[in-house]
């Protein structure tokens, strides 16, 4: 059997609290030229734990529903960052707790799959142990190199990260923000993973 299914395991906000992603976003897009953007209809805002390409979707699924994992609720916003020179990340802390989930979802997962990345990418400017992951597990965030974020955006100026006013301008965007006060979660999903890491379609849900 090939290994055909991009697949995501991750956690999902609040109804309340998408809107004020994508209204972020919304912000986000009056200051800068993206080329891909979170919006209603594109990917619904969410935070990844694992993901890579397996042969068999309902494995997958089993394997999640029947693993006990300890999710957070409640997650604090770190800040708005840009990754790889280009892309924008809602970044939260890595706490223990999510850092444990992250771990028990790789642990279970990543035996099932191929090892290569679910969403091909060419990723400039990431750190050593970062490409290593990626080369290695298919995910530039696994294990210690996991950084829990929920992806907003991709710029259209690359050379906007090293302009000193641009993360000026980044936290006063998330300064008038609700999202800053914290993200509460609401669901474990299994998603397919389409261009660009987007969300669109889940194909296991159950709520926390």
């Amino acid at each position: 059997m090939l290994y055909t299914q991009s697949l995501g395991i991750g956690l999902i906000p609040i109804e309340e609290q998408q809107d004020q992603i994508y209204e972020l976003v919304d912000r986000i897009k009056q200051e800068f030229d993206l080329t891909f953007a979170t919006e209603r209809g594109i990917s619904i805002p969410h935070l990844t734990l694992f993901q890579g390409v397996y042969q068999d979707e309902s494995q997958v699924v089993n394997t999640i529903s029947s693993t006990s994992i300890s999710l957070p609720r409640h997650q604090p916003v770190k800040g708005l960052t840009i990754w790889a020179q280009k892309i924008l990340f809602l970044d939260c802390e890595k706490t223990p707790d999510l850092y444990q989930a992250h771990n028990r979802v790789f642990e279970r997962l990543f035996p099932l799959c191929e090892g290569k990345s679910a969403d091909p990418q060419n990723f400039i400017g990431i750190t050593s142990g970062q490409q290593k992951s990626f080369n290695e597990t298919g995910y530039p965030f696994s294990l210690q190199e996991y950084l829990p974020h929920f992806t907003l955006s991709h710029l259209k100026d690359p050379t906007l990260y090293i302009q000193p006013t641009t993360q000026q301008r980044l936290n006063d965007l998330l300064s008038i923000s609700p999202i800053r006060k914290g993200i509460d979660f609401e669901k474990l999903i299994v998603y397919r993973v389409g261009l660009l890491g987007a969300c669109k379609e889940f194909v296991y849900q159950t709520p926390l």
